[in-house]
């Protein structure tokens, strides 16, 4: 039976029109909500958390880091440690190419990657699924020549990001808390409120930014120790 009422996937944006919309959710219930939108020059794909009570976490994630990649037709896979990922149709290079992107605890986790070989044939109608720390992937693809479409598969570890980790575990945070600004930020002055927990008791550094949906920078607000 039904278990609670219908409800709107919360939007940013006013008045979107959204489709190909996907859907997964965790062994906790908490699940994310992915769709693409048309945002200029072309498309644009988002994501939404939220917890297990239907709960919205955060804001809508801008899933795309290149606007020349027209992408279509997402499908999102969820861990039960934080992670996420969406895969999709991509249009930035000749022909077409399946790409993701991984999320931990909503961040984004290094740049969009491409999971089929570089080639210019047509790569499309994704389909995934995961098991830390692997992403299994199928998709149509017609490389090879008089075969029309045939249906390939990949494997790739979701968590490596290309980025070094190199963090001092002392100063690194515990844990930490941004709260929602006040008022909203289309007013001429906002206060946003945060906290920071570490090992120490020394200061240190903390950068708080404001990105917009393409996660392009906007405005740093700290950049200092504190």
């Amino acid at each position: 039976s039904e278990v609670g009422a219908n409800f709107a996937i919360y939007c940013d944006r006013a008045d979107p029109l959204q489709y190909n919309a996907d859907v997964d959710v965790n062994q906790r219930g908490d699940f994310v909500v992915t769709w693409t939108e048309p945002f200029l020059p072309s498309t644009m794909i988002f994501a939404q958390r939220y917890d297990s009570s239907g709960v919205r976490v955060d804001t809508n994630m801008a899933v795309v880091d290149d606007l020349s990649a027209a992408p279509e037709s997402p499908k999102v896979t969820l861990t039960d440690d934080g992670y996420f990922m969406v895969a999709w149709t991509d249009h930035r290079a000749q022909g077409s190419d399946v790409y993701f992107q991984t999320f931990l605890n909503g961040l984004r986790q290094g740049s969009n990657r491409r999971v089929n070989d570089e080639n210019e044939a047509l790569q499309d109608l994704v389909d995934m699924t995961t098991r830390s720390p692997f992403l299994y992937s199928v998709w149509r693809d017609n490389r090879v020549p008089g075969l029309g479409f045939s249906i390939f598969f990949n494997t790739v570890n979701f968590t490596e990001t290309g980025v070094e980790d190199d963090l001092d575990e002392e100063s690194s945070p515990t844990d930490f808390h941004l709260s929602q600004n006040y008022p909203n930020p289309f007013n001429p002055t906002t206060r946003i409120q945060y906290t920071v927990g570490t090992k120490q008791t020394q200061p240190v550094p903390v950068s708080l930014k404001i990105y917009n949906v393409l996660g392009q920078l906007v405005r740093t607000l700290v950049e200092e120790e504190k």
